[in-house]
């Protein structure tokens, strides 16, 4: 790092220079002393200042057309903000960076940048995006005669799989090969050190902890806080708390922000925590999950939030929420627990709707349309086609179309504009809470499953006896349920598996029972968390569970209701006998046949209150963003209503809610922190309050008879979540084979429950 007497001789002489380019008029030079100006700045860890100069130097290039200069000022602003742990802004300032670099074909500029931003997205957990970036590097290395970025790119990619064995020594000797050759010395002097230390650590961690780091290039500025990490680790190996905790916090001085900053100050904790002061230890992992919520802050894409609080970082808030538990203090524990959800889906409804093509970067752009036509025409030829060949290129398609997605969203400026909705804490729940209403949120650890029971009187918190082998059994259970053999059903094939036939009374022993005499009210609003989304509560031999009454909002408008239509997926009789008798109910007529198409959901015009679809549905557990209804094709769309599209395309701007009477449509892909991607979801982004969709494959013949129920009890005046309750009562009262909980406990209500159908004179 560059002294401080040292940097203001330097900005003093470069003051002068900027003075005299002004004075001669002379905007590219002056571009180049901003520049300049900047390097001084970050040399001498002004990270502030740097940013301002940057931002200057950027506005003045903008001004005179210079491109190129754009993007090596972005390509260095995203490389300070990867630094500071400001990734989404990183992510954002190098997608611009390349976009301008491709626009003035500069690929030996592009390809080290692109290295760039897949070091980014790993870190955020885009896989499909990473990959996109380092494929595009070794294009652009291959396409400027750059065979070194070329074989540094293939090499990061190996590194990344973090191959074992023998492969992984062949990676770090390619790697060690690659640093050794002349043309590397020369031209990556300052970032050649960084890489053997990294290089070290992947091939024996343990001597790297003894290894001296080199300082001394602008490039190796995480080294120093990286290198006291190290240290301190040693230190602690030895039973020298104290030590560590001293290299730790030198490490904490140069680590402005990020997972660095993040472990070092979860070590102090641990350490705090190893001599018996858990108090200290506390404290300092609050504010090492305080530092990953920083990072989260500046993460202005929806997917990257979710992806970025999952794997090893939801562990700073499981130890966290254990410690404030084992300290009395729960509600801070709930506080936390919040807080360390995804909070993707609260960005998503707290803000104006974006189209995330309007205003990305160009070439993504036409990038995307592009594998798009691919894709649907794919989609098209694989329908009744065994071609592995063919099936594999459409699923690759579709995990590039997802980083694509991301990526698109990255290169918005409107992105960066969207506000951040915190979770509620548990004194504004317990105020909102209505009378008769208790709240159950569960927390699911690596240890144990957490629950919080919430009334606006009393919180009360019970650790459940609940093992990961319990989860396992649970979640087997739930996905049985969807899988009966020989039923007519709307949907995806069926798996048979094996697990306990008893597992809706155990999971209402484990995950209820503890609770039940601590529930004061009525009527409940579960929270559910990680696997629990996928958990039919209303099975759990209960018929108490309801839903939180939020407010009233009358389903006004009239209804469409589009049912069994014309596809290749086949006929279904009792989907067309439902739609029939709820359009007759509603005072409306059911499209049917080659009249239930997607278009019809395109042109709603705000005049719609209720939707509701009984049609086939498909998830895509490997792709959710590809899950879909197969409605009827026309000439505007192809019948297929993806999650993409609902997500872009959909303006369900005057609904109050969508029933989706299909297979799987409330299944979703959870992220790695516990936003889940999937049809539910994309309806309630596209403006629907409520939405009522399934956990699994339904019954032809018990949907429709369950729909006819709920309708007839909505139409004469009950709430949604009324109306679904009783409904699936009166199915549990039967006696015949349509009372067990797989005909019916599928649905669910998602959102506002409240909907309540106007009368046509009302609306009138």
């Amino acid at each position: 790092m560059v002294e401080s007497s040292r940097a203001d001789a330097a900005l003093a002489w470069n003051d002068q220079a900027l003075n005299a380019a002004r004075a001669t008029a002379d905007p590219k030079a002056e571009v180049s002393l901003l520049d300049d100006r900047a390097s001084i700045q970050l040399g001498a860890g002004r990270y502030g200042a740097a940013e301002a100069t940057l931002n200057q130097a950027l506005k003045q290039a903008g001004q005179i057309g210079d491109s190129y200069s754009q993007a090596l000022i972005l390509s260095t602003l995203g490389s300070m903000n990867l630094f500071r742990g400001r990734y989404g802004t990183s992510a954002a300032n190098l997608e611009q960076s390349v976009a301008l670099l491709k626009k003035v074909g500069e690929p030996y500029v592009a390809a080290p940048v692109y290295i760039n931003l897949a070091e980014v997205y790993q870190l955020l957990g885009a896989d499909e995006s990473a990959e996109a970036a380092l494929a595009n590097a070794q294009d652009c290395a291959r396409r400027a005669g750059f065979p070194i970025a070329a074989e540094l790119g293939r090499l990061i990619g190996a590194m990344r799989n973090n191959m074992p064995g023998t492969e992984r020594a062949a990676v770090a000797v390619g790697m060690q090969k690659w640093l050794d050759q002349p043309e590397v010395k020369e031209l990556a002097h300052s970032f050649g050190p960084m890489l053997r230390a990294m290089l070290k650590v992947y091939d024996d961690p343990k001597h790297a902890t003894t290894q001296p780091l080199p300082e001394g290039s602008k490039s190796a500025s995480t080294l120093p806080g990286f290198a006291a990490f190290l240290r301190g680790r040693t230190l602690q190996q030895r039973g020298d708390f104290a030590g560590a905790r001293a290299e730790w916090s030198k490490g904490l001085a140069s680590s402005p922000g990020g997972d660095l900053r993040a472990g070092l100050l979860g070590s102090i904790a641990a350490a705090w925590w190893r001599e018996g002061n858990e108090e200290a230890g506390t404290r300092f992992m609050m504010q090492a999950a305080d530092a990953l919520e920083r990072t989260v802050d500046d993460v202005h894409v929806e997917e990257l939030v979710g992806s970025f609080l999952g794997d090893f970082r939801n562990a700073y808030f499981d130890i966290l929420i254990r410690m404030l538990i084992r300290e009395g203090k729960t509600s801070k524990a709930f506080d936390y627990s919040e807080r360390a959800r995804a909070r993707a889906f609260l960005q998503l409804i707290g803000n104006t709707r974006l189209d995330a093509r309007h205003g990305a970067a160009e070439p993504l752009l036409h990038e995307a349309e592009s594998l798009r036509a691919q894709i649907s025409t794919w989609e098209q030829q694989s329908a009744g086609s065994t071609s592995v060949t063919l099936a594999n290129d459409l699923q690759q398609a579709r995990d590039r179309y997802n980083g694509l997605l991301t990526r698109l969203k990255v290169s918005n400026p409107e992105y960066a504009a969207i506000t951040r909705v915190e979770p509620l804490r548990l004194e504004d729940i317990r105020r909102e809470l209505a009378p008769g209403t208790t709240l159950i949120s569960y927390f699911v650890t690596t240890t144990q499953v957490q629950a919080w029971v919430v009334d606006s009187s009393h919180v009360h918190y019970v650790a459940l006896p609940v093992t990961a082998a319990d989860m396992d059994h649970i979640a087997c259970w739930a996905e049985r349920m969807g899988n009966r053999n020989g039923s007519d059903a709307r949907g995806v094939q069926r798996h048979n598996l094996n697990c306990a036939e008893n597992g809706d009374t155990e999971a209402f022993r484990l995950l209820f029972e503890p609770l039940r005499e601590k529930i004061s009210g009525r009527r409940l609003i579960i929270v559910p968390h990680s696997v629990l989304h996928f958990v039919p509560f209303a099975a759990l031999r209960d018929g108490s569970i309801g839903f939180l009454h939020a407010k009233e909002t009358p389903a006004g408008g009239r209804a469409l209701v589009l049912g069994d239509p014309e596809t290749t997926s086949g006929k279904l009789a009792g989907a067309r006998r439902e739609a029939e008798r709820i359009a007759s109910a509603l005072d409306t007529t059911a499209l049917l046949d080659t009249h239930a198409t997607e278009s019809a959901l395109h042109h709603l015009d705000g005049e719609v209150g209720v939707i509701h679809i009984a049609a086939h549905g498909r998830y895509d557990r490997r792709n959710p963003l590809f899950s879909h209804l197969a409605l009827a094709p026309d000439a505007e769309n192809d019948g297929r209503l993806e999650v993409h599209e609902i997500l872009g395309d959909l303006d369900l701007t005057g609904v109050n809610l969508v029933v989706l009477s299909a297979c799987e449509s409330g299944l979703g892909k959870g992220s790695r922190g516990d936003d889940v991607v999937g049809l539910t979801r994309a309806f309630l982004y596209a403006g629907a309050p409520g939405v009522m969709s399934t956990l699994w494959d339904i019954d032809d013949a018990a949907t429709a008879e369950l729909m006819e129920s709920f309708y007839a009890r909505f139409r004469a005046g009950d709430s949604a979540a009324d109306s679904l309750r009783n409904a699936q009562l009166a199915m549990l009262r039967r006696h015949d084979a349509h009372a067990a909980p797989e005909f019916w406990a599928a649905f669910t209500l998602t959102g506002d429950p409240q909907s309540r159908w106007k009368t046509v004179a009302a609306n009138r």
